[in-house]
């Protein structure tokens, strides 16, 4: 059983249980040696540590990463303690290069913009800005879900905030903006970057960024410690993110500064909260820790050629939301139905059958990890067929018992969702109807819980839904 396959009886188990994890004082001891030792090792790194330019920070390729990092500090019910963690280098002898604080209001105001090559790590702002407010379940309960860049992505946020988006060719701006004077940005850059309006804006970030001390933010620090089980991955790799908190003691605010890539695309995220509110001081981590993608999600400069036929790329890697708020990359491929009239696009290497029934046709898709007795299918009704007895015909032919059948709605008066239970049989699933140009068609996921818990092909069932498309009549 992969690590993706638990059972949808160990996930209900895991949600009740969320509430009460708490970590214990091993973990919490072995993080903050984490901490301590990473300070160290930074400090003792020094002059050698080189700093990148506004356009060398113009990232790459799209990657993610395991589990590890912003949402540790978000979950872990764990504040940082001032005093417990020492803040000299480890040799006895203070880094002044290291942690010098970057150039005040006043003399930037003779200088210009803020510099970022002059941000170093300044351990007494670092142990500041990590000790922040826990997030517990209940928060993030309460905080409202938002569909944003074109409804491909949802981010939760507290109860009160706005949003307003606008977008180029170029970029596309999301603007945050919550009741009490907070704010976030996200400036979302084509894969084809145009590096001038990059740059042009960071320096327009940098320029209004007032402050009284600043330090960088390793997420090196926070790899270790131990997190509740919300996420297999984040969208961001962090060898290519650098982030930057500022405190302001003037004006009274909190500020941050990432640069890396979200998913494909360039990306400058900044945010700006009331320095004496700590309750928003986690607000970024809760932004980009639970975030997740609402629908397919195509990775940027990762289609294939274009079939000539059909005019659609023969692959292409897309993001897929998997389970409660996680995603995962998959590469995937065209797939074209003749005898429907139809294309779409499968994951590369799932097997596919055609099966003749009574009174429909089916494709068959199946996983080469994963029994046979786990699959999704996509097929067409014979004219004729009596949908009102849809779900007869097709349990019987499934060998699917009757008394299985759970009515969980489904949006449809043609879902027909089962579940066995743990008896002699272990199985679950849905089959629904599909009318289209006043023809039947029905897609059907079917899962054996003893070798696949079903929420993967789910996912792929839809994926194939959403990208069919059909040849023109």
């Amino acid at each position: 059983m992969t690590k993706r396959q638990t059972s949808r009886d160990e996930l209900i188990q895991l949600m009740k249980k969320r509430n009460q994890i708490k970590p214990s004082e091993e973990a919490r001891q072995k993080s903050l040696q984490a901490f301590r030792n990473g300070l160290n090792q930074n400090i003792s790194k020094g002059k050698n540590k080189q700093k990148l330019t506004n356009r060398q920070r113009i990232i790459g390729s799209a990657m993610t990463v395991s589990a590890a990092g912003i949402a540790a500090l978000i979950l872990l019910n764990y504040d940082f303690m001032p005093g417990e963690m020492p803040l000299d280098s480890g040799n006895g002898e203070s880094s002044e290069q290291e942690s010098r604080t970057p150039l005040n209001n006043e003399e930037r105001e003779e200088t210009g913009n803020l510099n970022l090559d002059e941000i170093k790590e300044n351990p007494q702002v670092l142990e500041r800005v990590l000790n922040r407010k826990s997030i517990d379940i209940e928060d993030l309960n309460e905080m409202d879900i938002y569909s944003i860049y074109n409804g491909n992505l949802s981010v939760s946020l507290p109860d009160g905030w706005s949003v307003n988006e606008d977008y180029t060719e170029d970029v596309h701006s999301i603007i945050f903006t919550g009741p009490d004077s907070e704010e976030m940005s996200l400036y979302l850059y084509e894969n084809d970057l145009n590096e001038n309006l990059y740059e042009q804006q960071l320096d327009d970030i940098l320029s209004d960024m007032s402050m009284t001390e600043a330090t960088t933010v390793s997420p090196d620090y926070i790899e270790n410690f131990e997190i509740l089980r919300f996420h297999e991955e984040f969208p961001f790799d962090y060898e290519k993110t650098e982030m930057y908190s500022f405190i302001d003691e003037e004006t009274g605010r909190f500020k941050e500064l990432y640069l890396s890539e979200l998913f494909g695309h360039p990306m400058i995220y900044t945010m700006n909260v009331p320095l004496n509110d700590e309750e928003s001081w986690p607000l970024s981590w809760v932004f980009f820790s639970q975030m997740f993608v609402s629908k397919p999600f195509t990775v940027d400069g990762s289609e294939g050629e274009i079939q000539s036929e059909y005019e659609r790329p023969t692959e292409k890697t897309v993001i897929l939301s998997i389970g409660a708020r996680m995603f995962e990359e998959f590469e995937i491929e065209l797939y074209d139905i003749g005898e429907l009239g139809l294309t779409s696009y499968r994951p590369i290497g799932t097997e596919v059958e055609r099966v003749e029934h009574d009174q429909f046709v089916e494709w068959r898709f199946t996983d080469t990890d994963v029994s046979k007795n786990s699959f999704y299918s996509f097929g067409k009704l014979n004219e004729g067929f009596p949908v009102d007895q849809g779900k007869e015909i097709m349990f019987e032919a499934f060998e699917i018992d009757l008394a299985y059948h759970e009515d969980l709605g489904g949006g449809s008066q043609y879902h027909f969702s089962y579940y066995s239970g743990r008896g002699n049989d272990f199985y679950d699933g849905y089959i629904e109807f599909l009318e289209i140009d006043n023809e039947w068609y029905y897609k059907h996921a079917h899962s054996d819980r003893e070798d696949n818990n079903g929420v993967l092909f789910n996912v792929w069932l839809d994926l194939f839904i959403d990208h069919l498309e059909w040849e023109k009549r």
